[in-house]
């Protein structure tokens, strides 16, 4: 009961932790690779019959990878980085509407690395890596950024990410920069530019395990059954027509239907094998679509053994046959020399002849090549030439091209006079037809594309978006205003631009904000505030910040307020508090209601704390939401309500903070406004401790010193002793003395 008692408290109080610094690229990759695998799959008589990716996410050698990857096959294996390759033994866990297997290798006692899960979503512009087995290549390294979160039906969420991934990255893991896991590579676009996909981490979080583990010719059976029983389920109306049309040899409905069973849609289940017989007999009639739909499958190694020159060969055949994507596809697959060899003047010959078969992807592809001299003398002629066709084309997108990204491209070459007598009125006039076109999330995030898409450099983009924002463009004012965003508040490395572009930027935020404009003057703020651009100088910060306050930007009056509170001068901390927070601002609203919980610069008013908190996490902040947790859970001024503290902890884990899902688990643990649940604890201190959090990984030492949730495990719960310990916890450093380990 004691140690109960002593669990309680540990967890309610915080218990501070050193955090990690960040690491470089070269670091996480080194860190990161040793638990992702390269797993091979074979037939009954052991032959090869596919290859994907995937990743440990314990000391107990589970393995996450794709469903589709493991289906078909009698048998696998996951090769490690070192050369090791050890058997798979059977399956855990899936999902297929997510696309997630959860595996179980035998790895003959040897110690496995792992990679930990984030169950939160990552934010849009948060860089990512992703290390996988492409076609084989073990442990390549691609990074991006998150380009956006996409909600999707009776599913959730997609992250949607610009990392390159390959055909053989299907189950390849998506890290944040602290090498946690915040996805799982699941499919991509051929069509489009950078848009890959990956299923959130809380996916596999949420696996329900098998009662007990099924062996490959096991889980094919099932499978086996699965699909006789959905056989004899009556056909659609829809799957009729489909299966007449193929059936009487109409080559599009072949090329659908083979689609269908490769996809798994209209009804149909996925069956590999039918997938492939539909495809062939459509190409024999011609279809260029079932062509690249069969070079698809030889990339992946999806009902056949995965074959790089296969699926190349059929993509040629569907180019020389006319097919415009399978044109793309090749040029693309030439010029980033990623999965084909880098061949520039090849890259130009197919970006050719889709230009001229009419494609404004491909006519937009062989202008960035002239203007690059890649493959090609430099022309700006020729480059000029070519990205007018292709942002003149009538129609606004062919495949996934959007004519927005040429409109943008030709308001560069305008501004640079490239190709063309130098007209900014014209940049200016093509940049405001870009903005009308803009399919992405909005114009700071297709600037930062274009960045990726090249050839043109950041700095060359932001002396166009100056022009625009002098000439008073909205959209260009708002990106550059969120260059100090990116900067500033949310710290996106690798996004910067040069110093003297930064210095650009300083200068017509300085002009703006002499001119009144409140947004400036918070911006150069920040820039004295951090030192960018300028020398720091945080009375001139303060100044401006109060510039802003006193014109109505409620981040102006946050800065003050928080001024006021680090001078210990909290009457007037809360005048700007209650400004900001009067004006919108969440963060205000928190740090208010923060002062009533303490009687800073007010009488201490719980019921007023509250009501702050209440509105700040209304906005969706967390950290009130932990807070009115800790707030009932105490009773400290207010009645003690376990029922409310565990919605309240709730609120903001499931939102993802870490404090309030050590704290939910705790109440798990005791059953405090809630039934008992000592497994649900460990599942909330499993998902904070992936954060490194020492409160939860205490938990979690705990929880398998004594058996609480899991079963006792002496090995287990060292392992997470020793974590706290090297994350700078004095209590687990004294736990281990006293069982008589070391750190």
């Amino acid at each position: 009961m004691k140690k109960l008692i002593f669990l309680w408290v540990c967890l309610l109080l915080a218990i501070p932790c050193k955090a990690k610094a960040g690491q470089n690229l070269v670091e996480l990759a080194e860190k990161v690779r040793p638990a992702v695998v390269l797993i091979e799959t074979f037939d009954k008589d052991n032959n090869p019959v596919g290859q994907g990716s995937g990743f440990f996410i314990n000391d107990k050698a589970h393995l996450i990878t794709n469903q589709h990857v493991i289906e078909g096959a009698y048998s696998a294996t996951a090769k490690v980085i070192g050369g090791d390759t050890y058997f798979v033994e059977g399956i855990l866990a899936t999902d297929p509407n997510a696309d997630i297997a959860k595996l179980l290798v035998k790895v003959n006692g040897h110690k496995i690395p792992f990679l930990t899960l984030v169950g939160a979503l990552p934010s849009v512009g948060e860089d990512i890596v992703i290390v996988g087995s492409p076609f084989g290549l073990e442990s390549t390294v691609s990074k991006g950024i998150v380009s956006a979160i996409r909600p999707i039906p009776d599913f959730g969420h997609i992250i949607q990410i610009s990392a390159p991934i390959s055909t053989g990255s299907s189950g390849s893991p998506v890290l944040n920069i602290k090498g946690q896991v915040v996805g799982i590579v699941t499919f991509l676009l051929k069509e489009g530019q950078a848009l890959n996909f990956a299923v959130p981490s809380k996916k596999i979080i949420d696996l329900k395990t098998y009662e007990t583990i099924q062996r490959f010719p096991q889980y094919l059976q099932i499978l086996k059954e699965k699909r006789a029983d959905e056989a004899k389920k009556p056909l659609t109306a829809a799957q009729k027509e489909i299966l007449q049309k193929a059936e009487t040899g109409d080559s599009n409905a072949m090329c659908e239907l083979g689609e269908m069973y490769h996809r798994g849609t209209w009804g149909f289940e996925r069956d590999y094998t039918k997938a492939i017989e539909w495809y062939l007999k459509s190409v024999e009639a011609g279809n260029t679509a079932a062509m690249l739909g069969l070079a698809e499958m030889y990339g992946e190694g999806t009902g056949v053994t995965e074959n790089l020159a296969k699926a190349v060969e059929w993509t040629q055949k569907a180019a020389e046959a006319g097919n415009v994507d399978a044109m793309l596809e090749l040029a693309g697959g030439y010029k980033d020399g990623k999965i084909l060899p880098k061949d520039s003047i090849k890259a130009v010959e197919f970006y050719r002849k889709a230009a001229e078969a009419d494609s404004g992807e491909g006519m937009l592809g062989l202008g960035r090549m002239y203007y690059s001299g890649e493959g090609v003398k430099q022309d700006c002629s020729k480059a000029f030439e070519w990205v007018s066709k292709a942002a003149n084309k009538t129609s606004k997108h062919q495949r996934f091209f959007s004519t927005c990204d040429a409109k943008f491209f030709l308001a560069i070459l305008y501004h640079e006079g490239c190709g063309v007598a130098r007209d900014d009125a014209k940049a200016l006039e093509w940049l405001r037809k870009a903005s009308e076109e803009s399919i992405s999330d909005g114009m700071l995030l297709l600037f930062l594309n274009s960045f990726e898409s090249g050839p043109v450099s950041r700095d060359k983009v932001l002396d166009l978006c100056l022009l625009a924002a002098n000439a008073g463009e909205s959209e260009a004012i708002v990106y550059l205003r969120g260059l100090f965003v990116l900067d500033f508040k949310f710290n996106v490395k690798g996004r910067s631009h040069s110093a003297e572009s930064f210095q650009k930027v300083l200068e017509w935020s300085q002009k703006r904000a002499a001119k009144g404009d409140a947004s400036c003057m918070y911006m150069v703020g920040m820039a004295y505030s951090k030192g960018k651009g300028v020398e720091k100088d945080y009375i001139k910060a303060v100044e401006w910040f109060r510039k802003a306050a006193e014109a109505g930007h409620s981040g102006g009056m946050l800065e003050v307020g928080l001024t006021c509170k680090k001078g210990e001068d909290y009457p007037n901390a809360v005048k700007w508090f209650r400004k900001a927070a009067e004006a919108g601002d969440s963060e205000a609203m928190f740090y208010l209601g923060l002062a009533y919980q303490r009687g800073e610069g007010v009488t201490k008013d719980v019921s007023k704390a509250i009501e702050w908190y209440s509105k700040s996490a209304e906005k969706g902040a967390t950290t009130p939401m932990y807070n009115l947790g800790m707030l009932y859970a105490k009773g400290e001024d207010v009645t003690q309500d376990y029922a409310k503290a565990f919605e309240w902890f709730h609120k903001g884990a499931v939102r993802g903070n870490i404090e309030a899902m050590v704290s939910l688990g705790a109440q798990h643990q005791l059953g405090k406004g809630v039934a008992p649940d000592k497994a649900k604890a460990v599942e909330w201190w499993l998902k904070a401790a992936a954060a490194d959090n020492c409160r939860a990984i205490i938990g979690l030492a705990f929880a398998y010193e004594y058996g609480e949730g899991v079963p006792k495990d002496y090995w287990q719960a060292l392992f997470w002793y020793k974590k706290a310990a090297r994350l700078g916890d004095e209590d687990a450093k004294k736990r281990l003395v006293e069982l008589g380990e070391t750190w």
